[in-house]
């Protein structure tokens, strides 16, 4: 997961190498917002939250997460690239910002648009887990179900071309099923359709789908990851 900077917030940065002590140690001196463009819970989400107490409890400095949710993460990084590239607003995004680039028409690069900072976070691997409810005990026998009753079964997803996204494209696509994707706001809604009944399973992150497998909610069917967990 990475915070990006506005590209042109370069030449900002070079400029506080090079100003006096005293002038680069004024920075934060005001609220920081780090714009989270999924849902709360999810996987952006969170660390983006531990993120931010931590660094305001070491600085001193105020952080705030604000959730700009709504085109697989395209608005919330169009509203940092359409803000003032003054350092004061940061995007915290997944892969999922680039991978934008190959399935939709976004009006921004980026690579060429966003400067990388740094690395908060190693992601998880994604698993698939099903309503604990439902008879499926393992992928086979989803699998099968699905083939048998073609419109019988969905999935949520956080929304086109994210990870859980081109995961089912990937499963339908190696399975001959034609399993419904039902897009939601983020990772944390569509794991709770899943619990709620809305639709039969998703692909969603370890971190987000272990509660709800601890509690008996959901069961996991496989691991998008090339071992096992």
């Amino acid at each position: 997961m990475n915070c990006r900077w506005l590209k042109a917030f370069g030449p900002i940065l070079l400029t506080l190498a090079f100003a006096t002590a005293a002038e680069a140690q004024n920075y934060p001196n005001r609220p920081v917002t780090l714009v989270v463009p999924f849902a709360p819970g999810g996987l952006s989400d969170v660390p983006a939250r531990i993120f931010a107490a931590i660094t305001q409890e070491r600085t001193r400095a105020t952080f705030i997460v604000e959730n700009k949710t709504g085109a697989s993460g395209v608005v919330g990084a169009t509203h940092v690239l359409r803000g003032e590239p003054d350092g004061y607003t940061l995007l915290v995004n997944a892969l999922a910002d680039v991978q934008n680039l190959h399935y939709l028409s976004v009006p921004y690069d980026p690579i060429k648009d966003f400067a990388l900072i740094g690395q908060m976070t190693e992601g998880p691997p994604l698993v698939l887990i099903v309503d604990a409810k439902l008879p499926y005990k393992n992928l086979a026998e989803l699998i099968a179900d699905a083939k048998a009753n073609p419109t019988k079964i969905s999935f949520s997803t956080s929304g086109p071309a994210t990870s859980p996204a081109i995961a089912l494209t990937q499963l339908n696509a190696l399975a001959a099923t034609k399993i419904q994707d039902v897009p939601y706001r983020g990772s944390g809604e569509a794991a709770a359709a899943v619990v709620s009944g809305a639709v039969q399973g998703t692909f969603t992150f370890l971190t987000g789908a272990k509660p709800l497998v601890d509690d008996g909610k959901a069961r996991v069917l496989a691991v998008a990851y090339p071992q096992r967990i």
